[in-house]
């Protein structure tokens, strides 16, 4: 042990891959498996609702341009059949228009149901000793929708303006203002998947929680997501899904997009948890992780 009671710093490696090792177990246990599939569920029926409030958002600035980069955003943002997605999304979104406050406000509420369920999930991962009531995490998970939609949106709005001021004012070629583009759209990515990560892992848990810590555990959640979005985008074309599923196969991948990208989040919060990214004794992270989980 050091002088100030903590493991010396030849402990830390060892010590931080038992906590992995524990944590990869509990996600591969019966709890996280469930947990992580209702997620992954939540995920798909609750993502193009939220493509539909960004597009009314659009239709109350009468912005029909800015129609085209909310396409052009999730058209990356989506891991496969891109083209396919997106093109059915133009056809069945194109009466979309303005819808009165109340309308709004549902689909909002529609949308939250993927909040509630990573809430729990986190819960379970922080070890939560004490839930949220029902109708107070339906609440929040509509704020949290609301809220991510106008900070989506503004990144948009943002991104089409640097559209339209690459367009104007830089004298470059076809290709290098497309690269510019490009370039804008993956580091607008990198900070709306930061800020998104931020805000459900401070909010969600049914605990105080210090944005020092909450912001590390963002930044780790948000590389493992990058780097594990191209990975299986790389391995999507050599696995089986199409041919075992046929024409499910896109809500299936997708299915397991969400469901590793749940994983993540979880993960992230048991290694918090857990003492992962912090320096304190090996003890105390062990009796942290032979705490009973809340009883339901």
């Amino acid at each position: 042990m050091s002088e100030n009671g903590g493991p010396q710093s030849s402990e830390l490696p060892w010590r931080r891959t038992r906590i992995l090792g524990r944590t990869l177990a509990y996600l591969g246990g019966r709890e996280a498996t469930i947990l992580l599939s209702s997620v992954a569920f939540s995920f798909l029926v609750s993502i193009f609702p939220f493509i539909v409030l960004l597009l009314t958002l659009a239709a109350y600035l009468d912005w029909t341009e800015l129609r085209e980069t909310i396409f052009s955003a999730f058209y990356h943002f989506f891991p496969i059949s891109q083209e396919f997605i997106i093109r059915n999304l133009e056809i069945q979104t194109r009466s979309v228009a303005r819808m009165q406050v109340i309308s709004f406000l549902i689909l909002a509420w529609s949308v939250s149901a993927f909040f509630f369920s990573l809430e729990a999930s986190l819960d379970s991962a922080y070890r939560v000793p004490r839930f949220r009531q029902f109708s107070r995490s339906q609440l929040l998970g509509t704020g949290l929708t609301l809220l991510f939609g106008l900070v989506a949106f503004a990144f948009m709005a943002a991104f089409r303006g640097f559209q339209i001021v690459a367009r104007e004012w830089f004298a470059v070629t076809a290709q290098s203002r497309l690269w510019l583009e490009q370039a804008a759209l993956v580091a607008m990515g990198a900070a709306l998947t930061f800020l998104f990560v931020f805000l459900v892992l401070y909010f969600l848990p049914h605990r105080k929680r210090r944005v020092k810590q909450v912001a590390l555990e963002s930044l780790f959640a948000g590389l493992l997501w990058w780097v594990g979005n191209l990975i299986f985008r790389a391995l999507v074309p050599f696995g089986s899904v199409q041919e075992i599923y046929g024409p499910f196969y896109v809500s299936v991948t997708l299915l397991l997009w969400a469901l590793a990208s749940g994983a993540i989040l979880m993960g992230t919060a048991r290694l918090s948890e857990d003492g992962f990214f912090s320096r304190r004794s090996a003890e105390s992270s062990e009796e942290s992780a032979a705490a009973p989980l809340p009883a339901d």
